[in-house]
């Protein structure tokens, strides 16, 4: 089976390619370098095909659509300030991206299936208070931001495609991913960032108090859904699933697991919320995985302890830290 995978190079995508391989799949990767490492793939670079460019251009999308037999897109703009201060850049990389890939796919009269990536942010501020239930995938979405009103509506011109089109689609809002292979910046995917500056004893800022909650997902279990839509995907078609992860903690505990992990020492300052990260702020988040694990029987395996151990071993590998270290240590993200 022939695999599309948007996004390869990028920190889940080059993680998904490596199980894909390891399964006899046929990767082809397509990617514009933006946000994905050359790095990240330079070993397995002799196993893929690599299509050099945007989701958003015909031409790079025809070429990688034209003899696959599934789609897994995963390619984005995922910063959500990036997408407060630039929607429109929001908009071209995800939902013209996404648009672009299922009318190439409709207009070349294929029926593969998609798999995509969307996020926890399409649900917006669904927990009041830390011990409220998980969200299932019944919540009403509220987007705070154009990041997840951009993701949600990706979403829906995917299920579209599947009634109208007959092209199945199937979207996964996951919660915060971590694990080998991820960027190294406090602009987003913060928890890697969080990992790196204890483990290096840096001072770090975070906004807030720490009590902040979220459910952590190991970036091997969600590749394991990936793999299982793949295999299942007329099971799940036509649907979004949440993939929640294993450890639901504060971020204060999150930076003590990662201390007793790495011997590292937290040097943390808390600022207070700025005007925009005030109204973006979702204090709580834990998602319910319990409709895919009925589905399809996934849930995740890994917790927030196991996950540090591993990106301890793969960073401590050669250094290979300084390779997805792309941003200044104490760098705090300009506001819009």
């Amino acid at each position: 089976m022939r695999v599309l995978v948007t996004g390869g190079a990028g920190f889940l995508g080059s993680n998904l390619v490596r199980l894909l391989l390891k399964e006899g799949y046929k990767v082809t990767i397509l990617d514009n370098f933006t946000s994905g490492s050359s790095w990240n793939i330079q070993d397995i670079r002799d196993q893929v095909r690599i299509i050099l460019g945007s989701t958003f251009k015909k031409e790079a999308v025809y070429h990688g659509v034209k003899d696959a037999d599934a789609v897994i897109h995963l390619a984005g703009q995922v910063s959500h300030i990036t997408s407060q201060k630039d929607p429109m850049k929001d908009v071209k990389a995800n939902v013209m991206g996404t648009l672009t890939i299922l009318e190439t796919i409709r207009e070349l009269g294929k029926r593969i299936p998609v798999i995509y990536a969307s996020s926890r942010s399409v649900y917006g501020r669904k927990m009041k208070k830390p011990t409220d239930p998980p969200i299932t995938e019944n919540a009403l979405p509220e987007p705070l931001d154009v990041y997840g009103a951009s993701k949600l509506a990706c979403e829906k011109y995917g299920l579209i495609y599947d009634y109208h089109e007959d092209i199945p689609f199937i979207a996964f809002r996951m919660a915060n991913l971590f694990g080998p292979r991820q960027i190294l910046t406090p602009i987003y995917q913060f928890i890697a960032w969080l990992f790196f500056c204890v483990w290096k004893g840096r001072e770090f800022t975070f906004y807030g108090d720490g009590t902040q909650t979220r459910d952590f997902l190991y970036v091997g279990d969600a590749c394991e859904a990936y793999l299982m839509a793949l295999e299942k995907y007329d099971k799940l078609r036509g649907q979004v699933y949440n993939l929640n992860g294993k450890t639901y903690c504060t971020w204060n505990e999150a930076m003590a697991i990662a201390k007793e992990v790495t011997g590292g020492e937290i040097k943390v300052k808390y600022i207070p919320h700025t005007t925009i990260r005030a109204k973006l702020e979702n204090p709580y988040s834990r998602l319910s995985g319990d409709k895919i694990a009925r589905a399809v029987g996934w849930r995740p395996k890994t917790t927030l302890k196991e996950g540090f151990e591993k990106m301890l071993e793969y960073y401590s590998e050669n250094d290979n830290w300084k390779h997805h270290l792309l941003h200044p240590l104490n760098q705090i993200p300009k506001e819009p």
